[in-house]
């Protein structure tokens, strides 16, 4: 099966196959095949987690007992983790931080 849509360029616009170089045309094809293929592996291994971590587990709360699926566990675990990671230190305090180091001419260190 072909595609009768046209390839995309640099810009993100059509271009008319006359104006584009086999090997540019092929390797716009193998980068959007690359990108597929890494998000098919990401999908993949997101059902298998869900798949191996379905059963009921017992969480004892404070105020009492449940019974959720340990992905859920698991995904909450995640969530809290990444809000009080982003609170503690997330990229506001950085941007904070430099700005003070420029007001009080400290010199500007460039990282790579």
């Amino acid at each position: 099966m072909t595609s009768t849509a046209p390839p995309f360029g640099q810009s993100g616009k059509p271009v008319s196959p006359d104006s584009v170089s086999g090997d540019e045309l092929g390797r716009s094809w193998r980068r959007r095949a690359l990108k597929t293929a890494i998000v098919m592996m990401f999908v993949a291994i997101g059902v298998a987690l869900v798949i191996r971590n379905a059963n009921s587990v017992q969480v004892d709360f404070l105020v009492g007992t449940g019974h959720p699926r340990l992905i859920w566990v698991i995904l909450t675990s995640f969530s809290v983790g990444l809000i009080v990671g982003f609170g503690l230190g997330g990229p506001g305090r950085r941007f904070v931080a430099r700005r003070r180091q420029r007001s009080r001419g400290t010199p500007r260190v460039r990282r790579n």
